[in-house]
């Protein structure tokens, strides 16, 4: 059956019932703004999201970010002590209440960060990192274009006001979303409610967590330049929505409107199947190996989201599979892209993986390969 029969025949089976055209407009007064159901990674709605903008606390993220990823790398460990300097321990805004001269774990500080959005707990892990501020902003800069942070730059660990220092709604989104993908472990700190250090008990600043269902995360902020902001997430089911807002002009403007903004997506958009796991999409040619073709399918459901009632949109696909792709290939591995397409908007776009493994081939195969190439192209 070919892909396009096959996907013909999914949608066929799976959207025989009426949806809405669009779902209900999502009203908030921030300034820039993206939602994003991440179980598809499909944008539900967005304001501003590439407009560049202070990013205050949000930032404090990618601090923890690349702390982990020290970690992981066995640079330190959430035991090693790091010492507080006079730099961290006399920064002003958001503290944790670090003591000058102490030394202080890696596992407090994050909670520092994480929990009480302490100023001096990120000087603290950037100079024990970095032996500088200003060398760790390079770590934060090297580490936002590995994630895809197109329209971002960092100065400091900590988001204080600089006209260098900046980051984008989508930019931000795509941050804490690597953080979620990549670290759930260290992403448990973003729900946790309350920490005390050196006798100080500070409660998260998220007000998400306490009003909204499945909240766990992930970061407010909030600078005279910037407003107010929040990234917001919660997981109900297999769905998670993320979302990125700034620009509120009061604490009140977050607190009310940021658990409506997860109650909204959770309430005007579903998710669809359309294939399941280890479905066979299309095949790969493949050179040099026990068998001339590789299945393709996807690894994990396919899904798409959709308004929660209505007409579903007529849909395309493309799916980028490379000319040829040399033995061995493992079950698993990563080969093409399968995207789907609303007209010209492109809706939802996951990998296409090899379904089997491929060995390498005999001598002969090596030979009888090529010249299959040179004729025939695959």
């Amino acid at each position: 059956m070919s892909m396009h029969k096959f996907l013909t025949l999914i949608l066929f089976f799976v959207f025989t019932f009426p949806f809405v055209a669009q779902a209900a407009d999502l009203d908030v007064t921030a300034k820039q703004g993206i939602v994003i159901d991440l179980e598809t990674n499909t944008v539900l709605w967005s304001l501003n999201e590439s407009e560049q903008m202070p990013t205050s606390s949000m930032s404090k993220v990618l601090t923890g970010i690349v702390v982990y990823d020290a970690i992981q790398d066995g640079e330190v460990t959430l035991e090693t002590m790091l010492p507080v300097s006079e730099a961290a321990w006399s920064k002003g805004g958001s503290k944790m209440f670090v003591e000058l001269g102490n030394d202080i774990s890696v596992d407090d500080l994050l909670n520092g960060v994480v929990i009480q959005s302490g100023n001096d707990a990120c000087i603290v892990l950037a100079e024990g990192l970095a032996g500088s501020e200003d060398v760790f902003a390079e770590r934060l800069n090297k580490k936002a274009k590995q994630i895809g942070m197109t329209d971002s730059n960092f100065v400091n660990a900590t988001g204080w006001p600089d006209d260098g220092h900046y980051s984008t709604a989508k930019d931000l989104a795509l941050m804490s979303r690597y953080l979620i993908e990549n670290y759930p472990e260290e992403y448990a700190r973003y729900s946790q409610m309350e920490y005390e250090y050196h006798g100080i008990k500070q409660g998260n600043r998220n007000p998400l967590l306490r009003r909204t269902a499945g909240a766990d995360g992930v970061k407010t902020g909030h600078t005279e330049a910037a407003g107010y902001g929040l990234i917001g997430s919660a997981k109900r089911g297999e769905r998670r929505i993320l979302f990125v807002m700034n620009g509120w002009e009061t604490m009140n403007d977050r607190y009310t409107q940021g658990p409506k903004i997860i109650d909204w997506a959770f309430k005007n958009f579903k998710n669809k199947g359309l294939a399941p796991s280890e479905t066979k999409i299309t095949r790969a040619s493949v050179l040099y190996g026990e068998s001339n073709f590789v299945n393709l399918g996807v690894s994990k459901p396919l899904k798409m989201t959709v308004p929660a009632g209505g007409q579903i949109p007529k849909l395309s696909y493309t799916a980028s599979v490379p000319k040829a792709i040399k033995a061995p290939v493992k079950k698993g591995d990563v080969v093409a892209t399968l995207n789907i397409f609303d007209g010209e908007k492109q809706l939802a776009s996951q990998d296409l993986v090899a379904l089997d493994d491929v060995a390498k081939g005999s001598f002969m195969d090596h030979i009888s390969d090529n010249i299959r190439y040179l004729v025939f192209g695959q």
